[in-house]
């Protein structure tokens, strides 16, 4: 998972992102971390990007973020949902977003 911040945010609008807003004192933010690791294996499409909200208060501002973790998904620079807390069910929100899985996670 790699880091975002307000000067490469443009680049994580390419392809299938998922941007994970989080704070280093978010217990939920943290737990997060091996789920998203193991979606990037399972969805070869996907890349997944951390954004510190205190580090980043411009990108915070600009999405709107009021609670930690919040998950939004894009495809090419359009969101296409977002989560909110702890995503027990990320296969689920990737798949009715249209995320299609590796064929050998199938």
């Amino acid at each position: 998972m790699l880091e975002c911040n307000e000067t490469n945010f443009a680049d994580t609008q390419k392809g299938v992102s998922l941007l994970l807003f989080e704070a280093l004192w978010c217990p939920h933010c943290h737990a997060m971390h091996p789920v998203l690791t193991e979606a990037e294996r399972d969805y070869p499409a996907l890349r997944c990007y951390r954004v510190n909200i205190e580090n980043n208060p411009t990108l915070s501002a600009r999405f709107s973020i009021r609670s930690v973790p919040t998950l939004i998904l894009f495809r090419d620079g359009r969101e296409l949902g977002r989560a909110f807390g702890f995503l027990r069910n990320l296969e689920q929100f990737l798949t009715e977003a249209g995320v299609e899985r590796s064929k050998a996670h199938v």
